[in-house]
């Protein structure tokens, strides 16, 4: 007579696996969300997001941005043990007349996309926040 494990056994393992996999992010997709604070010469973009892999790795981007072409890897976040971001991003404005949008007293903007992606599962999630239409630059402002 052959003898088998219990499938009950078996199937509690299974789920219990399964239960602590989905802890860790089951089903969670990730989200950003991006905020601007000005300064005398530029700003800080402040991203904020969950979803992601805990203590995980998380690459931002930013495409669209006025003055640059292609797409700029400008942080990488990590995650906390609960897969959130929060970093701070600061860029700045070479100076009037770059580009049409410099120009004093302008209120023209542009959107720029700003990406953010789980570098172990490969999750992006995008969102887009206007700026002001001047050539910008990644970075602390110039002293």
């Amino acid at each position: 007579m052959r003898m088998t494990k219990p499938l009950l056994k078996t199937n509690s393992a299974i789920s219990l696996l399964a239960l602590v996999l989905c802890l860790a992010g089951c089903g969670k997709s990730p989200t950003i969300t991006v905020n601007n604070t000005p300064n005398q010469c530029g700003g800080t973009l402040h991203v904020s997001g969950s979803g992601f892999t805990a203590s995980g790795q998380v690459q931002i981007s930013a495409s669209g941005t006025p003055g640059l072409s292609g797409t700029q890897k400008i942080s990488v976040a990590t995650a906390d043990s609960s897969g959130n971001i929060a970093v701070d991003i600061p860029f700045n404005y070479p100076g009037p007349g770059v580009l049409p949008g410099c120009a004093q007293g302008s209120t023209s903007t542009a959107n720029v996309t700003i990406g953010a992606a789980d570098l172990k599962t490969g999750s992006v999630t995008f969102t887009t926040i206007a700026l002001p239409n001047c050539g910008m630059a990644w970075g602390v402002c110039p002293a």
